[in-house]
């Protein structure tokens, strides 16, 4: 289901997170996505923030177009607005439409990663990493952004 070049860190983000499925009236998997909660630090003071973090969707190629991905995100927005201060993401070209339409904003505004070796610029994610807003939190898309530090793609 998901496209080549899924690694094992790729799975690993997504190991312990909330998953949503879409089956088919069969039982037969069709999608899947999955919440795993982060912390990202806003703003040049880096400002922690509890936030819910989507990994691993993916939509079997033969039920593209029939709104599952669409679906999915509704209820993953909806778990973020009750449960995380945002939502976070870094989204596949393919993904970026689908996110926007579902009220995800890319972040404008400078991306970093907490490493093992410091603060570092993350400059290849932007234009991918989006937020989804919750009402609890108001967050200036144009700030820094900075990631916790993980194996693997830290977005």
């Amino acid at each position: 289901m998901f496209v080549e070049g899924f690694t094992d860190a790729d799975w690993d983000h997504g190991l312990g997170g909330l998953h949503i499925i879409a089956e088919d009236d069969d039982g037969v998997l069709l999608g899947h996505s999955c919440i795993v909660q982060r912390h990202l630090m806003v703003g040049p003071h880096r400002t922690p923030h509890r936030v819910g973090y989507i990994e691993g969707v993916a939509v079997d190629p033969a039920a593209r177009g029939q709104g599952l991905a669409s679906s999915m995100i509704a209820d993953i927005n909806d778990i973020i607005t009750r449960s995380y201060d945002f939502g976070a993401l870094c989204a596949t070209e393919q993904g970026l439409p689908v996110y926007r339409r579902a009220g995800w904003q890319v972040w404008r505004g400078p991306l970093w990663a907490l490493t093992p070796d410091g603060i570092v610029a993350t400059d290849d994610d932007r234009g991918a990493v989006m937020i989804y807003e919750t009402s609890s939190v108001a967050v200036d898309l144009d700030t820094d952004l900075t990631a916790d530090w993980r194996i693997g793609d830290v977005w």
